[in-house]
């Protein structure tokens, strides 16, 4: 239960970062509005740019910006591309947590099966620092359980095959362990 709080707190957070750069964004196009409406030569005087405006972009700059374009592409789309982009990115850099909001959005918003798989594997890798087998889902207390089966029959209803191979392989164990699943 403390896993989906985080989830939704996560998302809140995401949306209150995403409305200040709207803000931001407006102050500037308002600021521009104003020198143009003067016919002022620009200045430095008449705009206040720093120092960091005249040095390149780099690498991580660049990469930052494409990431957050994607972010963007997902809330405001729901683009199933930009999702799976996003998603191989953070599964490489073993960032589990950052997936999650966007899993949740994919799947709630837009039947997306895949977001379904990833944010099942993403919760239990979060919960394992990073590792992963079905037998780590009987170690999850029964509400989280509850929740990620029903996830996992979701994605598996949308006909996402390793959905359906996990849900066989869990219920295989559950029975060898004579569980309940």
């Amino acid at each position: 239960m403390k896993q989906i709080i985080l989830i939704f707190s996560f998302i809140f957070f995401v949306n209150c970062v995403s409305n200040t750069n709207k803000i931001e964004e407006k102050k500037i196009k308002s600021k521009l509005n104003e020198i143009k409406a003067d016919n002022a030569p620009l200045t430095e005087d008449s705009i206040s740019i720093s120092n960091k405006d005249y040095l390149p972009i780099s690498a991580q700059d660049y990469r930052k910006s494409k990431i957050e374009k994607r972010k963007k592409n997902i809330i405001v789309n729901g683009d199933f591309y930009d999702y799976g982009v996003l998603s191989i990115t953070y599964e490489n850099e073993n960032d589990f947590i950052s997936i999650l909001p966007y899993s949740v959005l994919m799947a709630e918003k837009y039947q997306n099966r895949d977001s379904y798989l990833d944010f099942y594997y993403s919760f239990i890798k979060i919960i394992n620092n990073g590792a992963y087998k079905d037998e780590y889902f009987f170690n999850l207390d029964i509400e989280s359980q509850r929740f990620l089966k029903h996830y996992l029959t979701k994605g598996a209803d949308l006909g996402q095959s390793r959905c359906k191979k996990i849900l066989m392989n869990l219920k295989k164990i559950a029975n060898e362990r004579k569980l309940e699943f």
